[in-house]
């Protein structure tokens, strides 16, 4: 075969193979998309999950009226911000949500979903012993009682900060009346010592005098 017609069909098949190449390089990317596609999905779908999984974990839904949840907050003990919306209101408990999430950043990426499934039932198993908490008639007397244990030291605190301010009161008064007492003395003794000095001044001369005579 001549040299010519060699050449002519390696370079066809030269470009048959590039052609195959680029085919399966594009084949490649594609599904390179589509798995990447997925798993945003999925990673979206993680986020969501744990968004609702954070929200039901750290705020805990309570439809009881204002005073009960004032007094459970009086006896939890606890930090939390309580956002009103109709009757419900919202607890946030900081530090349990501080666990939660340094729990979640050591776990293994494989073991999200079972994990967050085991916390989904362990913050639902959470709730129901809040609000059976929360009936039991024994807890609100104790909570009342705790209530008005409260009021009273607040009362006992409100007396004994009057008491303080009047105390304080007092003693600036007393101080301002030694001050003035000082300065009078002070004065005094000015008036004293100007006296002993020209009476000291006067005998010296008079001394002076007779020794001369």
């Amino acid at each position: 075969m001549p040299r010519e017609s060699l050449l002519k069909k390696a370079k066809r098949h030269l470009s048959s193979n590039k052609i195959v190449e680029v085919k399966n390089l594009q084949d490649e990317i594609k599904k390179l998309r589509n798995e990447n596609e997925d798993l945003r999905k999925e990673n979206k779908d993680l986020h969501e999950e744990m968004d609702n999984l954070i929200r039901n974990f750290g705020l805990i839904h309570l439809d009881e009226n204002m005073e009960e949840l004032y007094l459970f907050a009086l006896i939890s003990r606890r930090e939390f911000e309580e956002t009103c919306l109709l009757n419900t209101v919202l607890f946030y408990f900081r530090k349990d949500t501080e666990k939660f999430m340094k729990e979640f950043n050591q776990i293994p990426i494989d073991s999200v979903n079972n994990w967050l499934k085991e916390k989904v039932d362990i913050v639902n198993e959470y709730q129901k012993k809040i609000l059976k908490f929360l009936g039991d008639s024994r807890l609100l007397l104790e909570i009342s009682r705790l209530c008005d244990e409260n009021q009273r030291l607040n009362q006992d605190l409100e007396i004994v900060r009057r008491f303080g301010e009047n105390t304080i009161a007092n003693q600036n008064v007393q101080i301002r009346n030694l001050q003035n007492q000082v300065e009078i003395y002070s004065a005094e003794l000015s008036e004293r010592a100007c006296g002993y000095f020209w009476l000291f001044g006067v005998s010296c001369v008079c001394r002076l005098q007779q020794n001369f005579v």
